[in-house]
């Protein structure tokens, strides 16, 4: 006897894939859910699709980095020593680029080096000065 007044109070919407059919205001909830969840798994995975761009590096910064990047290696090799990578960050926080301006407002240019060198080789790429920003 439930059933029949339930149903009664409650437009019923039958399903598109032939599942039995789900009183209107359980099929609202689910697809408020769904959608909840749906948006969540979005910007779940856009964080982690792209995480270099989390710290700004796209477009002009991008540009500007790797410009600043050759501008501090001196000697020409895609290389740069400690020295030439204080450099580095240096013209990056001028230009407010990625995790420089912080380096270089608490003096922590070795701590960055080291962190950036990844193979610990003495000197730090290119290569490994994106991938420490995309972490």
């Amino acid at each position: 006897m439930i059933a029949p007044l339930y149903r009664a109070r409650c437009s019923v919407s039958s399903s598109p894939i032939g599942l039995p059919p789900i009183p209107e205001t359980e099929l609202q909830m689910a697809v408020s859910y769904r959608a909840a969840y749906g948006a969540i798994a979005a910007l779940a995975l856009a964080l982690a699709a792209a995480p270099a761009f989390a710290q700004g590096l796209t477009g002009e910064a991008l540009t500007k980095a790797q410009a600043n990047f050759k501008a501090a290696d001196k000697a020409g090799t895609g290389k740069l020593d400690a020295a030439a990578f204080k450099a580095f960050i240096d013209l990056n926080a001028a230009a407010k680029i990625g995790r420089a301006p912080q380096i270089a407002s608490n003096k922590a240019y070795d701590r960055a080096f080291s962190t950036v060198d990844a193979n610990k080789d003495g000197v730090v790429t290119w290569d490994e000065y994106l991938k420490a920003q995309a972490r």
